[in-house]
């Protein structure tokens, strides 16, 4: 039998360690759980649900009370009348079976002292717990920095401007954490560990390579208002279309790359879209094409029209030759 391995501690330096924590005050050397400030609430919000859940749970499992009728005595130790034969005497509730009633199952049907009147149970409706539950929820949202909507996913008491408010704080808070926590504090000691290793294996020659991150996108609420306001800041110099295609979440670089395949490929079949900016306008009209270009469309439409047999075509191509020689 191999002997166990013993996992030995060994001090690692601090410098080798990419230790993601938000610092709070001077000296901090530990991190807090991101829900620190709300964990007992959460913990005390599961324990009233449970509790909760098993009041509902025992008040319907009890089908009916059978009670003692007016003016009957306590002739009978509590115990059911008409049944005899238990060795028990303590008064109490009994079941059907002259047995102490000590646990509740569905459908209990419980007999009290003298019992002879069947009551059946109508189990209670505790109206504030929703408007507990919610506003415990959304104390909870507040310590974790984000809204109750984002929480639970609630939107019933929401309308486009709050839940768009809402989302916008969220966004800017998370976008300060990305750029301002995250990036610095985590991807650039890792892509500097990756630059040395592979500078020390000789896959590179030097080590002054820069980086750039991309975060991920946001889902818009509104797509179309977002780009139409992304387009009108481009316009007037408030924003680049790289810093446009980088909130989106991708590199402007691949961009225009796919751009670039697409574009080829399309004037290779001799192809014009109406999302193709540098041909056709908004409108769908033509964008400053010039006569050869002109002539160099029409006449790959005639063709194909040719090649698909239309009985059109011969007029067309004469229509088109006369036009050229006039």
């Amino acid at each position: 039998m191999a002997a166990s391995r013993r996992m030995d501690s060994k001090p690692v330096p601090a410098s080798d360690i990419a230790h993601l924590f938000a610092m709070e005050r001077i000296g901090q050397a530990r991190g807090v759980p991101w829900l620190c400030a709300v964990l007992l609430a959460i913990s005390e919000l599961g324990d009233y649900r449970l509790a909760e859940q098993t009041r509902k749970k025992l008040e319907a499992s009890v089908a009916a009370f059978i009670l003692p009728g007016a003016g009957d005595d306590d002739d009978n130790n509590g115990r059911p009348s008409g049944l005899t034969g238990t060795a028990t005497e303590q008064p109490g509730a009994y079941d059907a079976h002259n047995q102490l009633l000590e646990t509740i199952e569905p459908g209990t049907i419980a007999t009290l002292r003298n019992g002879r009147d069947i009551r059946f149970n109508t189990p209670s409706h505790n109206q504030s717990y929703p408007d507990y539950i919610r506003a415990e929820l959304q104390q909870i949202a507040s310590g974790a920095l984000m809204t109750y909507e984002l929480l639970t996913g609630d939107l019933s008491n929401t309308n486009y401007s709050s839940i768009r408010a809402g989302r916008n704080d969220f966004r800017a808070m998370i976008e300060q954490l990305q750029w301002a926590f995250f990036i610095p504090f985590q991807l650039d000691p890792l892509w500097r560990w990756y630059v040395d290793g592979m500078f020390v294996a000789g896959r590179i020659r030097e080590k002054n390579y820069g980086v750039e991150w991309d975060t991920p996108r946001f889902i818009s609420i509104d797509p179309y208002k977002d780009a139409l306001a992304d387009l009108i800041e481009m316009r007037a110099g408030l924003k680049s279309p790289i810093a446009a295609i980088g909130e989106r979440g991708y590199h402007w670089k691949s961009v225009l790359a796919e751009f670039r395949a697409y574009f080829d490929a399309v004037d290779g079949e001799g192809l014009v879209f109406d999302s193709d900016a540098r041909k056709v306008t908004k409108s769908g009209s033509a964008n400053n094409l010039t006569p050869q270009q002109m002539d160099a469309a029409a006449d790959r439409i005639l063709r194909a029209l040719e090649a698909d047999g239309d009985p059109d075509a011969p007029r067309l191509r004469a229509l088109y030759q006369a036009a050229v020689n006039s």
